[in-house]
């Protein structure tokens, strides 16, 4: 049977539902840890705002509990989107190198899910590192 033009071969197809199941994983946590990052900086601005109702010690504690909350929160938020994307780019085939760069970042902790996204960053360098594994991707 010969593939149809656009469609990859049995080999390719078959190296591609290797790689499934890892970047499923992998953008589920950088969704997770999205989420937990909008949580946890939403959970800092209500702790803030307790602490000034209660009668502010310093007027600037609450900019500074904000600022050691929600840049964090902010920077992870944005890493997270990008392992999400990065994940979806893997799924299909797509930006070995962004694949890669997911899977590195999976690593640091960059939310409360950090445990979890050295699981998965491990299954998913495993995978992305096999020599056979690389063809599969079209860049």
């Amino acid at each position: 049977m010969v593939a149809l033009a656009g469609e990859p071969d049995a080999a390719t197809a078959a190296l591609r539902a290797r790689i499934e199941a890892p970047a499923i994983a992998l953008m589920a946590f950088g969704l997770l840890s999205a989420a937990a990052s909008v949580a946890t900086a939403g959970l800092g601005v209500v702790f803030a705002a307790l602490m000034h109702r209660q009668g502010p010690s310093s007027d600037m504690f609450p900019v500074f509990v904000l600022a050691l909350v929600l840049v964090p929160c902010a920077f992870g938020f944005a890493a997270s989107l990008f392992v999400a994307f990065a994940a979806n780019r893997m799924r299909k085939g797509e930006s070995y190198g962004l694949a890669l760069a997911a899977t590195v970042l999976a690593f640091a902790p960059i939310s409360i899910c950090w445990l979890l996204g050295i699981a998965i960053g491990i299954w998913s360098l495993v995978v992305l590192v096999d020599p056979n594994v690389r063809p599969a991707f079209r860049t």
